[in-house]
């Protein structure tokens, strides 16, 4: 019976040692991953890409005006509000909107407002937003400018009215 006793006493520390070494291992991989975030996440739009990938030719105005665009999607509460309240202030802004998104049901949003509606899932993945709702703005030659989280009404109209937003 002490045979026994001892077995299990042994195969129980030698089940410790070896879940240290996953633990340790585990913790390890975390530590590289966190590592990978932090530089990614310290990264600029500039970094990971070239002026000609972030330019649209299709966003280009031969008579010299900017374009601002409002990423949006159909189920962002958010999404919803800054597209109504850039269609009440329309008429205000310097320069063409837009609203793009890859959901036909947003048009609704801004309808009647003379916000042009591209509903391009092609181009929404050529722009690449990482959250929703987005303002970019695109210069006369079709180039990005800058881009910014609108994450409400107020900063949607500073960086209406200033064209060219503060540095997050």
């Amino acid at each position: 019976m002490q045979n026994v006793i001892n077995s299990l006493a042994v195969l129980g520390l030698l089940g410790t040692v070896i879940s240290l070494f996953a633990v340790s291992a585990l913790l390890r991989m975390v530590s590289q991953l966190r590592q990978e975030l932090t530089v990614l996440a310290n990264s600029t739009p500039a970094d990971s890409f070239s002026a000609a990938s972030r330019r649209v030719e299709r966003f280009a105005d031969a008579d010299g005006r900017a374009l601002f665009v409002l990423v949006v999607e159909e189920h962002c509460h958010n999404c919803e509000a800054r597209s109504r309240h850039l269609a009440e202030i329309a008429g205000q802004v310097p320069g063409r909107l837009a609203l793009l998104t890859a959901d036909p049901g947003c048009a609704e949003w801004v309808a009647g407002t003379g916000i042009a509606v591209m509903v391009d899932s092609k181009l929404l993945g050529q722009v690449a937003v990482g959250a929703t709702p987005t303002l970019l703005k695109y210069g006369a030659d079709g180039a990005e400018q800058w881009r910014r989280v609108a994450g409400s009404d107020a900063d949607l109209d500073s960086y209406l009215e200033a064209g060219a937003p503060a540095s997050v």
